[in-house]
Formats: structure tokens, C-alpha cells, sequence
């Protein structure tokens, strides 16, 4: 408890102590400990006890009530839910024997919240149920909606969505009708995340996104981080990593600000690190899980500590760090075991399940699977059962019994395909095809691509998905898009040469219908005359299916036919007129095939990544990897291995593991944030570049790169240098070729179309009729800095897209940081909570710029550590000192 703190408690208890009447004080004391209970849950207790006390010896049954009641709820978020079961339990008796149905009802709440974080759904749902009828008799709306609430989390974990969603929606009618906006927000994140649930992405995109519009008209910064979070999990699960990624590491910036510490900020790590693990950053993965497990550690969240444990052991078996994942496990069970947390503990239980598939201990996996599935049994229907019949039904594949790996492998794919869950859908139904032959495997390729048409992922992901269940479920040796003879996704088993190559090797050529006037190609190798005469039905449907997502593809990868100085350019971005981007995509299409280094230089959202995928697309060494590493985003402990690998025995317990540059052998290694590497990578790094070779961590074993790099920075790298923070001789390896950037603010000419391409794309992906954008809304756009550049409009324009209720999107549907005075104003809120805001704005940019110069000083102005004395990253360092305009005084 700091000093501040003891100050605060001691004048709160001399006014309490001043009051005489004994009711008033008891009152005044439940109001101060709600207030302390915000910050100080320590200390919000102590009052509550003394509470309960004077409660007694007065025998005021409504006070000990609501006192006790409070007091299990604080215990129930440490964890100690045995101690919040009893208390519960005596807030029940407490209240029915005041007579107050009000106060039964709050009770009831508190004591379902205890039977459902120990899994006791039955008793859990008995107390809503009690909880409802006490509310609707007392007219407590509040414990009405709470109760509806809860037992639509119940319906929803036991699979029943359409019961659930009701509740939900009744909840938000309720808001609406009595104006409570804040209520608003929370039952529009509920209905969201239950539509999520449902698989109704696009709705439940909808929900989150007027719940975060919401939040910024009033002002509710907490619920906006958390409608925030729900729609950063959305993201998740759709594959939209890069969205994903910025939005939580925003969270993550703004909430590591908060003193005290939140709950909110070891969640937001914790989706992080899934986003960066999703797109195959491992070592930034693991970082930000160890952030989130310090956080919550300190917090006490037991929850969403376990939560993240198993989550960083599952990492850590992908990697082949056995032993750190034991450890992980280890923790998580005893934390979940002690506080009773029983579906987390299921899941801890079906990684250890993994943990010994690797180990080669068959029956110990196969009776954590069947625990982890008996766990989960009233919740069949779940995206957490589906995930443990797949596991377990692709052990049992390899174990060679296929009756009860179809049938379990079956509930995965049809709860993934409810879900809306794209790539475990399509992993289950791959592990569906290794146990089919030839004619049942065509079946299933058939509905597999079928099942991805209702799921309506992106259209690279849906074709490159389609290709995958061709080659396993026909068992081809590869297969192949080709536009206009030139590749555009393959699914190649390696035994042949891919794309254009594979002409030594049977095949059957299978035209795709699209509107524009391209020669569009599914190339099938390896496939008999007998086959493709067997499978003709087949094919034909799937040609069919094919259509519309390779049109769109073909669409966004086209930019030739519009201009004929970028032939042979391959860029999904919008090329638009300014002179500067047309001359970088020139110098792109160019030196594409040349295999020289590249160096992209330019703020963050200007699309730097997509350069780097357009010089890999647009080259021979397209039907390669392309891998992508954030060096901000990785520990420097973590980055030479993420880089390089790690040798087998380097320490103990650690399997071997390739690295970036040996995976994508062929390819092209693209590192982001090149600015926040040590001096003694950069020395490694530039030996890659010289010689072309590499140990991996802890070993002697040289390996040969053949990789193409290129490498980008939103920092001055001439600074740098001078600064003694890169080095020169790298800096001229790696600036080959030199591309800058420029930022949104800079290509007004293109903004419009932008504008239009992002509303086209949005309004196809939703389902929208959007197809204008009113003037008024432009000049906004226009006037608008764009500090997020290219990745901020995206963002703002989905966003637009979905809240629109009309053809054309109006200044309504934007962000109240770029809507016009007049309308925030009108629209906003009163006048005093706009000057609050605008007040409390500017005294934390006072105070985060005095805490950043208070750090530099007291480090001697060296930034790597005044970073890490402030708690942020190199990176996120020195985007606060470029928004304050700080420099090193001369």
C-alpha cells in the first residue's frame, strides 16, 4: 500500500467515524468501499469486516448482507473460493432474514459467480434462477440483468447459443429502454461475444464496434478496452493477425500507462502473444506471455493467470521445449486445483495430454485426453470440446483406430464449421481425409471446400485451404492456381517441382470461370486419366466453389493491366497516383528477380510488409517462404534464436529448432523494426549477409542461407548510427536498394481511393450495401492526420462500414477523434464531460512526458535504459518521446 494510499484510508475512516447515526455510517462505509475496492481491494476488505461487525452487533440483516456479499466477491477474483463459497452462503441468510428481496437477490448473484468459476454449472444456474425471480418481484432491474446475463454465460458454455442469445438481447432491450449507455455497452459486448459464439462474425462484429462507439461518446475508457479485447479475439479467429496484433499491442501501450496495474493489461498480453503465435512469432509470442504472467501473477487474477500458463506451455511443446512446458503445466495445475477452477484445469490437462504425445507415453495422453473430454462433457458443443476431439482424434489416428477418431474428428469439424473456426475446421477435416480412400476422400474434399464457403474467410486463405484439402483428399502430388501461366497459390508434397515446373508430371488443367479477362488455371499433377474421369463430378463443383474467392484474389493481386510500367508486379495495395509511391513500386517491380537486399523505411501502418511481400510474390522465389520477424516485438534474449535456431542440447531439455533464416530456405527472411536489434546480432546478422551462412544457437554446425532479405524501420537509422546504435557497415549491406515510404498525410491524392477500395472491401466482406461515402465525410477524412497511417483508415472505414445504416457512409458513423467540432458537439455529450475529457487528457500527456524526461535523466539520456526503467520497449519508448517531442538537450 503506498503512502498516498495510507493518507487517503485514514481521512476516509476519520468521516466515517464522524457520523452518529449508526444506519448512515453503515451506509457510508458499503459506499467507500465500493470506491476502494477499484484500487485497493486489500483495503476495501478490512472496511467490509469491520462492516460485518457493526452489522451484527446491531442487527441490521440488511447491512451484514450486502457487506458479505461484497466480501465473496473480492475473495472470489483472488481465487479463494472456498472462503467466497462460505461467505456467500451467510450473505443468502443474511438477506432472507432482513426480508429484503432486493439484497437476497444480490446475494444470489454473488453465490452463482462461485459455483461457476469452480464449474458447478447446476447449482450456479439454480442461483440465477432464484436471483431472476427475487429481482422481477423486488423490481431490482440491476439484478435482473445480471441475472440474465449469467445465465446466458451457462446456455452458452452448455451449447445452447440460441437461449443464451435471447438472454443477451433481452439485456440490451432493457438498457436501451432506460437509457443506461454504460449498460448499453456491456450488453452490446455480451451479444457480440455470443454471436461470436454462434458464428456469427459479421453481427458480432457489429455489436463490438457500437459498443466502442459508445465508450468514445461517453467517455468509458475501461469498457472501451474491453469491447476492444473482444473485437481483438474476433480478429483473432478470422486470421486477421495484423489487426490483431496492432489492436492489442495498442491496448498494451495504453494500459501499461495505468497506475495501478489492471487486470486488463495481462489480458491484452495474453491475446497478444496468441495473435503473434498464430502468425508464427514465436519468440515475441513467449515475451508477451511472460509479461502477462508476471501481471496477472502480481494482481492475483487466478483466473487468467492459469490461462496464460498453459497457453505459454502449449508455445513452449511447438517449440520443442519440453521441459519449460512440464514447468508451465506444472503451475497452471496447482494454481487452477487450489482455486478450483475446473475448466481451466481442463485444459491444462489436454496439453499435458500433448506433453506426452511427444514424449511418446501413449497411454498417459490417451487418459488426459478422455479427462480433459469427460471435463467438458456438459459443454459438448463448445469451441473448447471441439478443440480437445480434435487432438485426441488426431492421436488416435496415428495410434491406428479409426472408428473412434472419425467419430470424434466428425463433432470437431461440425462444431468448428458452427463456429465459424477456420483453420482447426479444416486440420480436422484433413485428419477426415487420412482415414478415407480415394472415393470417400473426394466426397469429403467436396464438402470440406463447401464448409469453407459458409465460413467466408479471406479469399488467400480460402483458395490456399481449398488447394491443400486437393492435393491430401486426392491424394495428387500437387496442386496449382495459375493465372495467365504465372502461379498464384500451391500445395505442393515436395515430390515433384511446384508452379510452373511440375510439367514433368501428369496433370489435369481445370479452368476456373472469373469475370475478369484472365486465363484462370487449377493445375492438378500427378492424377491419372482414370482419376480425373472418376472424380469429373466432383471437380466440377469444386471449379464452381472456386469462382468467386479467385476473383477477388485475382483482383487484389492485379495492378498490370491499369499500369503497364509495373509488369510483372504482384502488390494487393491500392497503387493510386502519388509520385513517390508509383516511383517505389517501380524500383519493386525492378529489382524484384535482382535477390539484393532491400531496406523499406517508413512510419508504422504505411504498409512496409506489403512491399516486402510484393518483392517476394513478384520473384522467382514466389513458391518459397516468406517469413516475417518483428525484432521490437522479440526479447533480445529470444531474437539470434528466432533468427538462427537453436541446436539440439543447447540447454537442457531444449529440442532443436530451425530458425527464420533456415525455414524459409529459398525464400525471403523480411525483419521489421531492424532499429531495436544489439549491436551483437547486427554483427551476425551482417555475417549472413557477407558469407551467407550461420550456426544455429549453442551449436557448430554451419548452415547455408539462401534467403533474400529485406528489412524496414520507422526509425532515423542516420541517428542511430550516430547515436553508436546500429551499425554503419550493416546499415550499407542491407540498404541495397533503399524504398521510403511516405505517410498517409503525404499521399492526399490518394486518399479518396483508398477511402473507396476500403469501403468496397469492407462492404463485400459484411455483407453491407455501402457503396457512396458523403462529401462531408471526406473533407473529414481529408483534414485528418493519420498518425496510424494506411492500417489506421483500413481500421476506421471497417469500422464506418459496419455502423452504417444507409448506402453512404455519413460523419456519424467515424471515430469522435476525426469527426468535425460541430458534430462532437452535437452529438457528443454535454459540454462538461467534453471539458473533463479534454482536462484529463491533457494532464496525463503532462504527466506521461514529465515521467518520460524523469527517466531519461536519471539514465543519463541512454533510451535502452530509461525503456525498460518506464516498463516499455525500445520501440514503444521512442514512439512516446516522437509524440511529446522530446529530444537530447544540446
Amino acid at each position: 500500500m503506498t503512502e498516498q494510499s495510507v493518507v487517503d484510508l485514514s481521512a476516509v475512516r476519520l468521516e466515517l467515524n464522524s457520523i452518529a447515526d449508526a444506519d448512515e455510517r453503515m451506509q457510508a462505509t458499503l459506499r467507500a468501499s465500493d470506491e476502494l475496492c477499484r484500487v485497493d481491494a486489500d483495503a476495501a476488505r478490512v472496511f467490509l469486516q469491520e462492516l460485518c461487525e457493526a452489522a451484527e452487533s446491531h442487527g441490521a440483516h440488511s447491512f451484514l448482507s450486502r457487506a458479505l456479499a461484497r466480501l465473496a466477491n473480492i475473495c472470489r477474483q483472488a481465487g479463494d473460493l472456498d472462503e467466497a463459497d462460505g461467505l456467500a452462503g451467510r450473505a443468502v441468510e443474511a438477506a432472507r432474514l432482513s426480508g429484503e428481496r432486493r439484497w437476497e437477490a444480490a446475494a444470489l448473484h454473488v453465490a452463482g459467480l462461485v459455483h461457476h468459476d469452480r464449474g458447478e454449472y447446476v447449482r450456479a444456474n439454480e442461483c440465477y434462477e432464484h436471483c431472476l425471480e427475487a429481482s422481477l418481484e423486488s423490481g431490482y432491474v440491476e439484478g435482473e440483468l445480471a441475472a440474465l446475463n449469467q445465465r446466458a454465460i451457462l446456455l452458452g458454455l452448455q451449447g445452447r447459443p440460441a437461449q443464451a442469445l435471447a438472454c443477451y438481447e433481452r439485456c440490451l432491450a432493457v438498457d436501451i429502454e432506460r437509457g443506461s449507455r454504460d449498460g448499453e455497452v456491456v450488453s452490446r459486448v455480451n451479444v457480440g461475444w455470443m454471436l461470436e459464439q454462434f458464428g456469427r462474425w459479421e453481427e458480432a462484429t457489429e455489436q463490438f464496434y457500437r459498443a466502442i462507439a459508445i465508450c468514445e461518446q461517453e467517455g468509458f475508457e475501461d469498457w472501451r478496452m474491453l469491447a476492444s479485447c473482444n473485437l481483438g479475439e474476433l480478429f483473432i479467429k478470422r486470421r486477421r493477425l495484423e489487426q490483431a496484433v496492432a489492436l492489442f499491442a495498442s491496448i498494451v501501450e495504453a494500459e501499461s500507462s495505468c497506475v495501478p496495474k489492471r487486470t486488463m493489461l495481462g489480458i491484452a498480453l495474453t491475446h497478444l502473444g496468441q495473435a503473434m503465435a498464430a502468425r508464427g512469432d514465436t519468440a515475441a509470442a513467449m515475451a508477451s506471455y511472460e509479461r502477462a504472467i508476471d501481471v496477472l501473477g502480481a494482481l492475483g487474477d487466478k483466473q487468467e493467470l492459469v490461462r496464460v500458463l498453459w497457453l505459454r506451455a502449449e508455445l513452449s511443446l511447438e517449440t520443442g521445449q519440453l521441459e519449460k512446458a512440464e514447468e508451465y503445466l506444472g503451475r497452471a495445475a496447482e494454481t487452477a486445483a487450489r482455486s478450483g477452477l475446473s475448466r481451466e484445469l481442463a485444459e491444462t490437462i489436454r496439453v499435458r495430454g500433448r506433453l506426452f504425445v511427444e514424449t511418446g507415453d501413449q497411454e498417459a495422453a490417451r487418459d488426459c485426453f478422455e479427462r480433459a473430454l469427460g471435463e467438458f462433457a456438459e459443454t459438448p458443443e463448445s469451441y473448447e470440446a471441439a478443440r480437445v476431439c480434435l487432438q485426441f482424434g488426431r492421436f488416435l489416428v496415428a495410434c491406428g483406430e479409426p472408428v473412434r477418431a472419425r467419430a470424434l474428428l466428425r463433432q470437431a469439424v461440425g462444431t468448428f464449421r458452427r463456429l465459424s473456426v477456420v483453420e482447426e475446421s479444416e486440420e480436422a477435416n484433413r485428419q477426415l481425409l487420412l482415414l478415407e480412400g480415394p472415393e470417400q476422400g473426394a466426397g469429403a474434399v467436396l464438402a470440406g471446400i463447401q464448409g469453407l464457403e459458409r465460413v467466408k474467410p479471406e479469399p488467400a486463405a480460402f483458395v490456399k485451404e481449398a488447394l491443400r484439402l486437393l492435393h491430401t483428399g486426392l491424394g495428387c502430388v500437387g496442386a496449382v492456381l495459375l493465372c495467365d501461366g504465372k502461379m498464384l497459390v500451391s500445395a505442393s508434397d515436395g515430390r515433384t517441382e511446384s508452379g510452373e515446373d511440375a510439367e514433368d508430371c501428369p496433370h489435369h488443367d481445370l479452368a476456373i470461370a472469373c469475370d475478369g479477362g484472365e486465363r484462370i488455371v487449377l493445375r492438378l499433377s500427378g492424377l491419372t486419366r482414370e482419376a480425373v474421369a472418376a472424380y469429373s463430378v466432383v471437380l466440377n463443383a469444386v471449379a464452381r466453389l472456386l469462382a468467386v474467392p479467385v476473383g477477388r484474389l485475382v483482383d487484389a493481386r492485379s495492378t498490370s493491366r491499369e499500369r503497364p510500367d509495373l509488369e510483372g508486379l504482384v502488390y494487393t495495395g491500392v497503387v493510386g497516383r502519388n509520385e513517390a509511391m508509383l516511383k517505389n513500386l517501380e524500383i519493386v517491380a525492378k529489382v524484384a528477380d535482382a535477390g539484393v537486399p532491400v531496406l523499406v523505411q517508413g512510419e508504422s501502418g504505411t504498409g512496409k510488409e506489403l512491399v516486402a511481400r510484393a518483392l517476394h510474390e513478384s520473384s522467382k522465389r514466389r513458391t518459397k517462404p516468406f517469413c516475417a520477424i518483428n525484432c521490437a516485438a522479440v526479447p533480445e534474449g529470444l531474437l539470434e534464436a528466432e533468427f538462427f535456431g537453436v541446436a539440439r542440447g543447447a540447454a537442457t531439455g531444449v529440442a532443436a529448432r530451425k530458425g527464420k533464416f533456415e525455414l524459409a530456405s529459398g525464400g525471403t527472411v523480411f525483419l521489421d523494426e531492424i532499429g531495436d536489434m544489439s549491436p551483437g546480432l547486427q554483427a551476425k546478422l551482417l555475417r549472413v549477409l557477407q558469407e551467407n551462412e550461420f550456426e544455429p544457437v549453442g551449436g557448430n554446425r554451419t548452415v547455408k542461407a539462401d534467403v533474400r532479405v529485406v528489412a524496414a524501420t520507422n526509425q532515423d537509422v542516420g541517428r542511430l548510427i550516430r547515436d553508436g546504435g546500429f551499425r554503419a557497415d550493416l546499415y550499407y549491406r542491407l540498404n541495397v536498394v533503399e524504398i521510403v515510404l511516405p505517410p498517409l498525410r503525404e499521399r492526399r491524392e490518394d486518399l479518396v481511393e483508398l477511402v473507396r477500395h476500403f469501403v468496397r472491401a469492407s462492404s463485400r466482406e459484411f455483407g453491407r450495401r455501402v457503396v457512396d461515402v458523403s462529401e462531408e465525410t471526406l473533407a473529414a477524412l481529408m483534414v485528418h492526420d493519420w498518425p496510424g497511417n494506411i492500417r489506421e483508415l483500413q481500421h476506421v472505414i471497417e469500422r464506418a462500414v459496419i455502423l452504417c445504416r444507409e448506402s453512404a457512409l455519413s460523419v456519424e458513423e467515424l471515430p469522435v477523434g476525426i469527426r468535425p467540432r460541430s458534430l462532437e458537439r452535437a452529438s457528443g455529450g454535454s459540454p462538461v464531460r467534453q471539458a473533463r475529457q479534454e482536462a484529463r487528457q491533457r494532464a496525463e500527456s503532462e504527466v506521461e512526458k514529465a515521467m518520460l524526461l524523469d527517466c531519461l535523466e536519471q539514465c543519463g539520456w541512454n533510451v535502452k535504459s530509461a525503456a525498460e526503467r518506464a516498463g516499455f520497449s525500445r520501440a514503444q519508448f521512442y514512439r512516446l518521446l516522437r509524440r511529446h517531442d522530446i529530444s537530447r538537450p544540446r
